[in-house]
C-alpha cells in the first residue's frame, strides 16, 4: 500500500517537471517566400558559455529546417529569414507532500480507525529555456517564436534527449507551417 502512495505521490509531483513548449506566429508572414536562411548571432546563446551545447542546438534546428525544405545559405549571403536562439536558466522551488498512513474498517456499523502522516519538503530545481527565433530578413520582423522549457539535469545524455525533444516539438511546428504554405 505504502508504494502505491508514494508512486501517486511521485506521478503528481512529475507534472511540475514536464516540458512545457510554446509556439507562435504571425499569421500574416508570407511563409511561402521563405526558402533560405542563414544563423544571426545572439548575446543570449550557448556560444561562449557552452560551445558543445551551442553548436548541439545549432546542429539540432538546422537539420530540422533543412529536412523540412528549407536550405541554410553561408552567413555572407542575404537569406528569407534570419534563425536565432537564446538559451537561459532560472532556480525553481516547489512544495511536494508525500502522505502515506493505513486505515482499516469493520463491523456492522462500519466503524473504522486509520492513522496517517504527512510530510512536506521543499524541493530546489533548475529550469532551462530554449527559445528559437525566425526572422524575416527584408521586413526585419519577428514572424515566428517556440520557446520550451524542461528541467536542468546533470546527466549530458539525459539533457541531450530532452534537447532533441525539444526540438522536435519546436520545429515540427514551423515546418507544418512552411509546408502548408508552399502549397498554396
Amino acid at each position: 500500500m505504502r508504494s502505491i502512495i508514494v508512486l501517486a505521490a511521485m506521478l503528481m509531483a512529475a507534472g511540475a517537471w514536464a516540458q512545457e513548449t510554446y509556439v507562435d506566429w504571425d499569421k500574416t508572414a508570407g511563409f511561402e517566400n521563405y526558402k533560405t536562411f542563414v544563423w544571426a548571432s545572439s548575446e543570449e546563446d550557448l556560444s561562449k558559455s557552452s560551445p558543445l551545447w551551442h553548436d548541439r542546438v545549432v546542429n539540432g534546428i538546422t537539420e530540422r529546417l533543412v529536412a523540412g525544405g528549407m536550405t541554410e545559405l553561408p552567413s555572407d549571403e542575404t537569406p528569407d529569414v534570419y534563425v536565432t536562439y537564446f538559451a537561459s536558466e532560472s532556480q525553481k522551488t516547489r512544495v511536494v507532500t508525500d502522505h502515506m498512513g493505513y486505515g482499516y474498517g469493520a463491523g456492522y456499523y462500519g466503524m473504522g480507525a486509520g492513522m496517517g502522516t504527512s510530510t512536506s519538503r521543499v524541493v530546489t530545481y533548475d529550469k532551462g529555456t530554449l527559445v528559437i527565433d525566425i526572422w524575416d530578413a527584408k521586413e526585419k520582423k519577428l514572424v515566428w517564436r517556440g520557446s520550451s522549457t524542461d528541467t536542468i539535469s546533470d546527466n549530458p545524455k539525459k539533457m541531450e534527449k530532452r534537447l532533441e525533444k525539444m526540438l522536435d516539438k519546436l520545429v515540427k511546428v514551423w515546418n507544418k507551417e512552411y509546408r502548408k504554405a508552399q502549397k498554396k
